[in-house]
Formats: C-alpha cells, sequence, structure tokens
C-alpha cells in the first residue's frame, strides 16, 4: 500500500482544480512539524512553482518569506554541520 503525505494529497486535489489555493496554503503549515525528505521535496516543488507564478507581483516576496518560516524551525532544530550522509545534512 502506498501512503501519501496530507499535503502531496492537497497537491495532487488543488492540480485537479478540486480545492483553492488558501486551503494548499494552510495545509501546507504542516511543514513545520514535517522531517522526512520526500514530503518537503514535494512541497517545495509546488511552492516554488507559486514563487515563480508570483514573480511580478508584491506577493511574490510573501510568498519567499512564508516559506522562510516554514524552513527556519528546521534549520534551528538541525543546525548546519557538513557531517552525515546528504539526507541528514
Amino acid at each position: 500500500m502506498v501512503v501519501m503525505s496530507g499535503l502531496l494529497i492537497a497537491s495532487l486535489i488543488d492540480r485537479a482544480g478540486t480545492i483553492n489555493g488558501s486551503l494548499a496554503l494552510e495545509l501546507s503549515l504542516y511543514l513545520k512539524n514535517e522531517t522526512r525528505y520526500i514530503p518537503w521535496h514535494t512541497a517545495l516543488e509546488h511552492l516554488f512553482q507559486w514563487v515563480r507564478l508570483l514573480f511580478n507581483y508584491p506577493a511574490h516576496t510573501q510568498m519567499l518569506q512564508y516559506i522562510h518560516t516554514l524552513i527556519i524551525p528546521h534549520y534551528k532544530r538541525i543546525g548546519w554541520n557538513n557531517t552525515g550522509t546528504h539526507l541528514e545534512r
């Protein structure tokens, strides 16, 4: 059985056009608690797609700041040491 994260499911639903972007962003708040690589990889792929779409709009900076607020807790928790495997760094 394949298990998908809530964010991946939300992303797939969003791509299908059945939920609005606000709900997808609200669901992405879960990333503050997520420690696995695959959900983060998937989420950042979609979040940065939004960044590209918003490039010429004032919301571009806000979107980058939002992503920053999701990532910073993990930097603080993990630190920045050049040790371990590429998935542990």
